[in-house]
This record gives structure tokens, sequence and C-alpha cells, in this order.
């Protein structure tokens, strides 16, 4: 997997979407499909679901129980996956089609880190249409993306 630190397309800037209508915030220029590609959660960040509804993101949490494998195969296809341990999905996330946002270097609060995820969705222009793509957040906001999986 290859890493690329990048900086930010300074040209886009957050919006929010508020009772399932687009609302453009002053500075906003939002990836158009946020609230189309859902975010699954893994099992220790569902703290993150409300900030990130909040922020406009659907938001999937999956059955409590499932197997790693069950969570690959049924849920995370096509979606874009939020984890603090990527080390067990990173492999087949090419396989199966879908993305990671690895938080393991975050230590911000819920509401922080969902702001970082907001940024960092306009800032590297991730969206429905965008190919698969592993993202690690850093507290520092140099974060690295790759998409090469």
């Amino acid at each position: 997997m290859r890493f690329e630190v990048r900086e930010p397309d300074s040209t886009l800037t957050v919006g929010d979407e508020l009772a399932g209508e687009a609302r453009q915030a002053p500075c906003s220029k939002l990836a158009f499909s946020r609230g189309k590609t859902p975010l699954v959660l893994d099992e220790n960040l569902l703290s993150l679901k409300q900030p990130l509804e909040k922020k406009g993101f659907n938001v999937l949490v999956p059955r409590p129980g499932k197997t790693d494998a069950e969570l690959m195969t049924e849920d995370l296809p096509g979606r874009i996956f939020v984890t603090n341990n990527p080390r067990d999905f990173v492999y087949s996330a090419s396989l199966l089609d879908y993305s990671i946002i690895d938080t393991t270097l975050v230590t911000k609060d819920p509401e922080g880190l969902a702001s970082m995820i907001a940024r960092a969705w306009v800032d590297y222009s991730l969206k429905a249409e965008h190919p698969a793509f592993y993202l690690k957040l850093r507290d520092d906001g140099k974060h690295e993306i790759s998409t090469e999986l």
C-alpha cells in the first residue's frame, strides 16, 4: 500500500444537510454525495453516530455480534468503514470494494472526530464516485490517503 501526504484542496469548503434538505452554508461546496454513501461504524466507535449524522452523513451501525467476515461481506461493500482497528480489514478492502477511514492516531472526542472526518471529506474530495481509499487521520491534520489498497 502506498501512502501520500496530500495538501487538502483549498477550493472546497464545508456545508450541512438538515432535515433531509441540502442547505448551503456561507462557505459550502460540499462533496455532493456526503449523505449517500453510508459510513459504517466499527463497534467501538458507536459514539460517532449522532455527531456524524448531525454533519449530514448517512451512518450505519452493524448488528452487534457480527464476525469480521460477516461485516466485510455483508455490510462494507460499496461503503466506507470508520475504524480504529483497520489491520483486519485493509487487505480485503479492494477485493470487496470498500474504503477505510482509520482513526487509530486520533485522540479527539466524538464531536471533534466527527468534525475531522467531515473536514477530510471535503478536503480530499471523498464521495460515492471516489475509488476505494484508505484514509489515515492524524491529530495534527497531516492525514495520509491512498487509493492503492
